[in-house]
């Protein structure tokens, strides 16, 4: 088989990624010259990308086709992604103990591309209901950024021990840096191999109450973060049995 690029990538079908990125929160809606000056292409070719999202129902049409936009198949195929990750799925019963215990707005995120996004989120009797599922934020310096970009082992150990880290789960705290008056208790998440595959946390209203609570909060999502990193695997050298051995291809259960 020819390959037309050294890396192997399909042209058509990296243009068609970039019509759909095209659209955000702030233009939901787009008609095919803004698409087209967005992507850098000509217009035929954007027409030509439109109708064929279109066909395949991944766009929809409105303003009697003037515009399009994201359809709900791609909400459907996302919403398929995240449940069939088993960070999402061991994560679900976690949740619902956090948010009975916390009575706060309880969440699930993960790291993309130096964002976060939100996977999971569960109302509490104070919900914070700026947190959206599936959109992506800035990490900043918020607890999550913070956690994010601090809480990933090395390499070193991850070399010397690639199924068992020593290094426990961190929690951190902000005020409304990620979203304004909210604030975060963000823990991390690891899996088996020691590598960071999100948060789980508490969010509640950023007022006087909050930071009361926060000491509370801390410790209820230092257990939960370091319960579902156990799910997926994770654990510390030093919750070993004496003289455990561990190579890189052995398996724990």
């Amino acid at each position: 088989m020819k390959l037309h690029t050294t890396t192997n990538r399909n042209a058509s079908l990296e243009k068609a990624s970039r019509v759909l990125s095209a659209f955000s929160e702030e233009t939901p809606e787009l008609g095919v010259m803004d698409l087209a000056r967005r992507v850098g292409l000509n217009k035929s070719t954007a027409s030509r990308f439109v109708s064929t999202l279109t066909q395949l129902g991944l766009l929809e049409r409105t303003e009697g086709g003037r515009k399009v936009r994201l359809s709900l198949r791609l909400f459907e195929l996302g919403m398929r992604a995240a449940r069939n990750r088993p960070l999402v799925t061991e994560a679900q019963p976690i949740l619902h103990r956090l948010g009975e215990q916390a009575r706060e707005t309880v969440w699930l995120a993960t790291p993309a591309d130096g964002d976060v996004v939100f996977v999971s989120r569960l109302a509490g009797s104070r919900e914070a209901s700026a947190i959206e599922t599936g959109r992506r934020y800035a990490a900043g310096n918020g607890a999550i950024g913070r956690l994010f970009g601090s809480a990933t082992p090395s390499p070193e150990a991850l070399e010397s021990t690639p199924k068992l880290v020593d290094q426990a789960s961190d929690v951190t705290v902000d005020h409304g840096d990620l979203i304004e008056g909210v604030s975060f208790v963000a823990g991390a998440v690891f899996d088996r191999t020691g590598r960071l595959v999100g948060a789980i946390g508490v969010a509640c209203v950023a007022d006087r109450a909050a930071r009361v609570a926060v000491p509370a909060h801390v410790q209820l999502v230092r257990r939960a973060s370091t319960e579902l990193s156990r799910r997926l695997g994770f654990l510390r050298t030093t919750e070993l049995p004496p003289d455990s051995q561990v190579g890189p291809t052995q398996k724990i259960a």
